[in-house]
């Protein structure tokens, strides 16, 4: 029993990073698939330290 509430505990922390990854360069599924294979303390700093979205300059290849 104790096993399946770490789990379900993990999983739910790991679903809030990879929420927080949504809006930055990383995405989603990264911070999510960090969080589950690293520790989630590690994978909530990378996606910290990754640029929002915002800040991210796009290069247009259409301009030429």
């Amino acid at each position: 029993m104790k096993i399946l509430i770490f789990v379900i505990f993990r999983l739910l922390i790991s679903f809030a990073i990879g929420r927080m990854g949504e809006n930055r360069k990383i995405g989603y599924g990264w911070s999510f698939s960090l969080s589950l294979f690293l520790s989630p303390i590690i994978a909530w700093i990378i996606t910290l330290c990754s640029r929002k979205n915002s800040e991210v300059h796009f290069i247009n290849t259409n301009d030429k």
